[in-house]
């Protein structure tokens, strides 16, 4: 499978750590800079299991390109943006077609060489890929505007791509958000309940007994476990744990009111609202946020049926909100926590119970998008100029 920092830091490899008794230098998290593809800005958005990072570059035009680092390289994919990539190196993502405001077309990239999916609904159509499995099926959406105005808006079509074909899913004004292993595909509608697709049929995911008769999935496991939020009796919005057919409200923080497992709602230039992190992982432990007794919202860790704050004991907690988190299936957790009184963003890593800030190039901000199952964090870090480059965290000893 299928997107805020401390000041501790000044060299190009910067480190975060403890140190263990008797002085000797214990694991530190050192922070590796990716590059811009000689653009003022980079940033890092997905990562697989063999240590491959996409993300895009962007000049001062605002125009953008997709890149792909390995083993030490940052390669330029072309025009676009990177979004995810499978195992096997294939990346997903778009990029604006430049005819009409709002229209992209879907892109995969294979062996470094871009693809343009079909997305083909008339004259003014748009697509975008989000998410690729082990196999090479591709989801998104797509769609196609009644004129080609550019007062006019996309009415969007849950999309699969698979063998070279497009085949559309569920019904319109609808996005697809997640694909697993299985073929087990998220798709989240408007106004109405979200949708897992299967071998061609889709089912409801209900909700949580609100008036509002809908819910948003965001993030699925191999086992089919699923993860989002709906409205609740009260009028709140709880996250919510689906299986076997069954709804589970996953509740709130102590004191709090309402929690969400959604999209990262800020990834860089992007805004991408359809980004979605991992938020379940293959134990079925569970990340999200939820507003506490101050009204504050915090990252959450669910397991075993009980919801931890894991921002409780941290400094400038009451002060801030936070990304959604993302977990990997060894329960580490990466989140961004935003300070309310500045522009300041600061990325935390979770593991054994406790908190660390993953360092900076020199700046003052740094935002934490995913990370693998090996422990490698991808994001993004200013300098001490105040550029924001792309970047690598691991975890080394001694």
């Amino acid at each position: 499978m299928r997107r805020l920092v401390l000041l501790l830091v000044v060299s190009l490899a910067v480190v975060a750590g403890v140190s263990r008794a008797g002085g000797s230098a214990g694991p530190r998290w050192v922070i590796t800079d990716l590059g811009t593809l000689g653009l003022p800005k980079s940033e890092a958005l997905a990562l697989n299991e063999v240590g491959q990072v996409v993300g895009y570059a962007v000049a001062t035009d605002g125009r953008s390109r997709a890149f792909l680092w390995e083993k030490g390289r940052l390669r330029d994919l072309g025009v676009g943006y990177a979004v995810a990539i499978n195992e096997h190196g294939q990346a997903v993502g778009y990029k604006d077609s430049g005819r009409y405001r709002d229209q992209r077309q879907a892109l995969l990239w294979e062996k470094g060489k871009a693809r343009i999916l079909d997305s083909s609904f008339g004259d003014c159509s748009s697509g975008t890929a989000v998410a690729v499995d082990g196999s090479g099926r591709v989801v998104g959406w797509g769609g196609d505007k009644e004129s080609c105005s550019l007062s006019m808006s996309i009415a969007p079509q849950a999309l699969l791509w698979a063998k070279g074909a497009m085949s559309t899913l569920a019904v319109p004004n609808s996005v697809a958000a997640a694909i697993n292993e299985r073929g087990q595909v998220l798709i989240n509608v408007w106004d109405e309940q979200a949708l897992v697709w299967e071998k061609g049929r889709a089912t409801k995911l209900g909700t949580l007994g609100g008036k509002f008769d809908g819910s948003r999935a965001a993030s699925i496991n191999e086992r089919g476990q699923i993860v989002g939020y709906s409205q609740t009796t009260k009028g709140t919005s709880h996250a919510f744990l689906w299986q076997k057919g069954r709804i589970l409200d996953l509740g709130t923080l102590p004191g709090g009111k309402s929690s969400s497992i959604d999209g990262v709602t800020r990834v860089g230039d992007l805004n991408f609202s359809n980004y979605y992190p991992h938020a379940i992982n293959e134990a079925g432990q569970v990340v999200g946020t939820s507003t506490t007794a101050n009204g504050r919202w915090h990252p959450f860790l669910w397991q075993n049926g009980r919801m931890t704050d894991l921002a409780a004991r941290l400094p400038d907690a009451k002060n801030s909100w936070w990304s959604q988190p993302t977990i990997n299936d060894r329960g580490q957790v990466v989140a961004t926590m935003a300070l309310r009184t500045t522009t300041v963003e600061r990325a935390y890593v979770w593991q054994n119970g406790k908190a660390t800030a993953l360092g900076t190039l020199g700046g003052a901000s740094s935002f934490a998008a995913a990370i693998n199952n090996h422990g490698e964090v991808i994001g993004s870090s200013t300098t001490k100029t105040g550029q924001t480059h792309a970047v690598l965290w691991t975890l080394r000893s001694g």
